[in-house]
């Protein structure tokens, strides 16, 4: 599957990843790209990290999802934090001030 929860809302991504989940679960083979890393974390077995086509890292959650080789991937600072209910690894993005720009977009007809 190419970006299955793309265009999805946050209750539809959940109930599909978890349909994928189950049928891996069954012993279906479930091979699919997503960009949200969170995400990958908490339903993958196995992530493949890409950057520029060549593999960046390649194992279980726990070892990919390493936030010094993610922010260097991505260019941008990041923090791992275990998730709460299942303790897989998740990230948030540091802003280093605590401030975000909010730029405002008009449109003309």
């Amino acid at each position: 599957l190419d970006e299955p929860v793309t265009g999805l809302d946050i209750r539809h991504q959940y109930e599909l990843l978890s349909d994928l989940r189950e049928l891996s679960r069954q012993g279906m083979a479930v091979v699919l790209s997503i960009h949200d890393l969170n995400l990958a974390s908490l339903f993958s077995d196995r992530i493949l990290l890409l950057e520029n086509g060549a593999v960046r890292g390649c194992g279980s959650p726990n070892a990919v999802i390493d936030p010094e080789v993610l922010s260097d991937v991505y260019g941008i600072s990041l923090e791992r934090f275990s998730h709460p209910d299942s303790g897989r690894p998740q990230l948030i993005l540091r802003t280093g001030s605590g401030d975000f720009t909010v730029h405002q977009i008009h449109f003309e007809k």
